[in-house]
């Protein structure tokens, strides 16, 4: 057995250890044979065994056999060396430059492949490297493997309910309408139709109301309701109002047939103040004709103020989808309350996900007026005006604000002292630069409210080679209705 390091030898117990060595050939073959008889001949039941320990790590043929054999204190000299070189650190320069040279190789046979593969991604390159550099095996795939819950669209809870809970609460409060539009024109009677969509906020015993788009329902010589897009039903406008696009119809309920009466109900009113960007949206209405369409999306940003032609209320922007159609449907939040009415869609081939609505808690104040008077009482002080910019103030030598440069007859400017070319360059404390400005301001106050405005009036020189001065004027007058003019 060539792998064994010490000799078992059968020695006479009245024999001395040592001199009984002698007796043993130093011949390696006579050693293998004697050796191989002493082990078929080795009884395990005998009481008495003696043994000589044999140093084979001196494997000099020429040095006799008596020489290697250990005496007790060599043999138990090298227990306590092998145990403290088994505790201890070693390093061979020899054999880590040569398994480093292997890695090496390992590792640039690795990169080769990773690079002719493709598709792995920066983490899976430096465990390769620490393996084949290293030689550092990962403990568990878990570490660096996280685990995803997928979840399927129609059950992603967005809150309280699933978007499905959030379409079959809101279903019976969105409906589709219908607008029959005659116009007249050089080419005679015009007629057309469009689509839009409106939210139930209240049915009583007599009537459904319903909260839309005033560019729904513009210019209407036949409106029409469907419910569950089911038959259509005749319609009514109770009020509207332009600059800020809403709109309040009704449908009697002696039209309606008992079975989708009892189907449908008001929408549960949200809280547009508390609203945060990146909260879910759901949009419900009627795009292309599609009844009860849901798309779902987010808040993208809040406070958006497109232009006083379009909505002169700040709006929410969303990305859930917003098509033909959708306007004056429902968007909703993650409890399924009426957050904002769709109103308007930026439509261009370099733009997606951009939508508007108008806040809930903004559209309120204009539905209660609108169903007790029909229409919008709209701050005015009767004036035309043109912002003087910062470029035409220096080359001009007048100041920048507001120039008047007409007012409405019996209007509040007229009445209470403004004149054409006056500059008008505060409200209120309140700095104003631009006609936008200045309408913005006026929105925050009610018809029948007192306002100090500031102006800068020409004084005369005589001299059309002077430049011109000006004068500072406070005028107070009470604004007035914009319908009434």
């Amino acid at each position: 057995m060539e792998d064994k390091k010490n000799e078992h030898v059968n020695i006479d117990p009245n024999t001395d250890l040592l001199d009984s060595v002698d007796s043993i050939p130093d011949d390696q073959s006579s050693e293998t044979e004697q050796e191989d008889n002493i082990t078929a001949e080795s009884d395990l039941d005998q009481a008495d065994i003696n043994f000589v320990l044999v140093d084979e790590s001196k494997t000099d043929k020429t040095v006799p056999l008596k020489e290697k054999v250990l005496t007790e204190e060599d043999f138990e000299n090298k227990l306590h060396q092998n145990a403290y070189l088994k505790s201890k650190p070693v390093h061979h320069d020899d054999e880590s430059i040569l398994i480093n040279k292997k890695s090496f190789s390992r590792f640039i046979a690795a990169v080769l492949i990773i690079a002719i593969i493709g598709g792995f991604t920066v983490g899976v390159g430096y465990r390769t490297a620490d393996y084949f550099i290293f030689n550092n095996v990962p403990e568990s795939s878990i570490r660096y493997v996280p685990e995803f819950d997928q979840i399927s669209h129609d059950t992603l809870d967005l809150g309280d309910y699933s978007i499905t809970n959030i379409a079959n609460k809101v279903e019976p409060s969105v409906v589709a309408i219908t607008n029959e539009v005659v116009q007249n024109s050089i080419f005679g009677q015009q007629s057309g139709t469009s689509a839009g969509s409106g939210v139930i906020f209240d049915v009583s015993t007599e009537k459904i109301y319903i909260l839309t788009n005033h560019h729904v329902i513009d210019a209407s010589s036949e409106l029409s309701v469907s419910f569950f897009g089911e038959s259509n039903y005749p319609a009514t406008i109770i009020g509207s109002d332009p600059n800020t696009d809403l709109a309040v119809i009704t449908v009697e309920r002696s039209e309606l047939d008992e079975e989708i009466f009892n189907r449908i109900r008001s929408i549960e009113i949200g809280n547009s103040d508390n609203l945060l960007v990146g909260e879910p949206a759901i949009a419900v209405g009627n795009p292309l004709g599609y009844n009860n369409t849901v798309t779902v999306g987010i808040i993208s940003a809040l406070d958006r103020f497109i232009s006083e032609d379009l909505n002169s209320l700040s709006l929410i922007q969303t990305d859930a989808a917003i098509n033909p159609g959708n306007s004056g449907g429902a968007l909703v939040n993650s409890r399924g309350e009426l957050i904002g009415i769709n109103t308007i869609k930026i439509s261009a081939t370099d733009v997606e996900g951009i939508g508007f609505a108008i806040p809930i808690n903004s559209a309120i104040p204009v539905l209660d007026e609108l169903i007790e008077k029909g229409y919008i009482s709209q701050p005015f002080i009767g004036i035309y005006g043109k912002t003087i910019t910062k470029e035409e103030s220096e080359f001009y030598k007048v100041p920048v604000g507001v120039a008047i440069s007409e007012t409405v007859p019996n209007g509040p400017a007229a009445k209470y002292g403004l004149e054409k070319y006056d500059i008008i360059t505060k409200l209120d404390d309140i700095e104003i630069t631009t006609m936008e400005e200045l309408t913005s301001e006026l929105m925050k106050y009610h018809v029948g409210d007192i306002v100090e405005i500031e102006v800068q009036r020409e004084v005369s020189e005589g001299s059309s080679n002077t430049p011109a001065r000006f004068e500072s004027h406070i005028i107070s007058l009470r604004i007035g209705d914009r319908n009434k003019y």
